[in-house]
């Protein structure tokens, strides 16, 4: 035992003092050597934690090539050497690169759909961090970029539409490889049937009759869009606010049925309104438009329109609401305000006109009188025909009432 001791010590000497192999590119033209390390990323930790090997070397080379063909130099090459004691040296011949060029579609006419195909095709021939604007021809992202088209296609009606790889042509002289898309659009599809029903099975009859004036248009996603939204809002403005719902779709010659499948989940009445951010508006002006939804259903309609109504006020930059559910059934809302920096302002414009011949005027305006959000607007006008003056304010709620006041005084 005595006699293995200094072969251990040397041992655990030697594999102290060795460092983990360090690996350098050579012969990019489109990769920076450090974006081509970057790609390669976690592939190389194995191989840069430990000392350099032949093994190693050649395994680190084929990581690069590989990465160089998935880019579009399908005739990549990559050699390697160990250089002293711990470098691993890879040598790069890229051949000639292959470039996306020309993308032609067959079967669409519409110059937005062969647009919007076109781009969803091109979308996946691209490398982050690529030095040059020219697309690479990525043989391996064909499918994505054909799936995406489909997508595309389903996305405006066509629900059994097909897109296929066509002919592809290589132009040597720009090294690039043009393609044609072959679009099989089938029939546009339209809604045919629109049906929501509850976790017992049972219509939702109201809401369907919502939605019947939607039968016959086209199945696309901005029609299934809008109906999703009506679905929803309807649970919504009943208070429903945590109502899951899902929704399934059945193709039926050259048609599109949506069957809306709706959890109610509780229903939700308004607990306690709270109000922040407010410092130059008087808090009751706020607080006096929200009052009456206290006790009541949540109806996210009508809280949007009182939201709508204060940003007409010209007071505020942002409203921002937040509904907090509580385990007593009822719904919190938190109200988030921002206030303008500034209410007030002049403005002043000149001009001339056929009976009036020169015109010169001016005023002032204050869009929160005295924090009660009055708006307040003042003005004066002098041209060839005599001077016109005219002030007034505006009571956004006149008598606690949804009603404009305005007095206007004439001079």
């Amino acid at each position: 035992m005595i006699r293995l001791l200094p072969a251990l010590i040397l041992l655990f000497a030697t594999v102290g003092l060795t460092t983990a192999a360090e690996i350098k590119i050579q012969g990019l033209n489109t990769l920076t050597e450090q974006q081509a390390l970057d790609f390669m990323g976690g592939r190389l930790t194995f191989i840069e934690s430990r000392p350099a090997t032949p093994a190693r070397a050649d395994d680190a080379a084929f990581i690069l090539e590989q990465l160089l063909h998935t880019r579009g130099f399908t005739k990549a090459d990559v050699s390697w050497a160990l250089i002293g004691q711990n470098t691993i040296q890879l040598t790069v011949t890229e051949g000639d690169p292959a470039f996306l060029g020309k993308i032609s579609v067959e079967g669409l006419e519409n110059e937005e759909d062969i647009s919007a195909v076109t781009a969803q095709f091109k979308s996946v021939h691209h490398i982050e961090g690529q030095v040059t604007a020219r697309n690479p021809y990525l043989p391996s992202e064909n499918a994505l970029g054909l799936v995406n088209s489909v997508e595309y296609m389903q996305s405006i009606g066509y629900w059994d539409a097909l897109v296929l790889l066509g002919e592809r042509t290589r132009i040597p002289k720009t090294n690039s490889v043009d393609v044609t898309l072959v679009v099989e659009a089938g029939n546009l599809h339209t809604l045919s049937s629109l049906k929501v029903q509850n976790a017992s099975g049972t219509a939702e009859v109201e809401v369907e009759e919502a939605l019947s004036s939607l039968l016959g248009r086209p199945a696309n996603a901005s029609q299934i869009r809008k109906v999703r939204r009506i679905v929803e809002r309807h649970f919504f403005n009943q208070g429903f606010q945590l109502a899951t719902i899902d929704v399934f779709a059945e193709l039926i010659d050259g048609t599109l049925g949506l069957t809306f499948n709706v959890k109610k989940g509780r229903q939700y009445v308004v607990g306690e309104i709270n109000i922040t951010g407010l410092d130059r508006v008087k808090p009751k002006e706020i607080e006096q438009r929200f009052d009456g939804f206290r006790g009541d259903k949540f109806r996210a309609e009508d809280v949007d329109e009182e939201i709508r109504k204060l940003y007409d006020t010209g007071a505020f930059d942002s409203v921002r609401l937040q509904t907090l559910p509580q385990p007593d059934g009822t719904l919190d809302i938190d109200i988030e305000i921002e206030e303008r920096r500034k209410f007030d302002g002049y403005y002043a414009y000149a001009g001339a006109g056929s009976f009036e011949g020169f015109i010169l005027g001016g005023g002032y305006f204050h869009r929160n009188l005295l924090g009660n959000l009055w708006n307040f607007s003042s003005g004066i006008e002098i041209s060839g025909i005599g001077v016109l003056g005219d002030v007034r304010i505006t009571e956004p709620r006149f008598l606690d009432r949804d009603l404009s006041f305005t007095p206007r005084a004439f001079a």
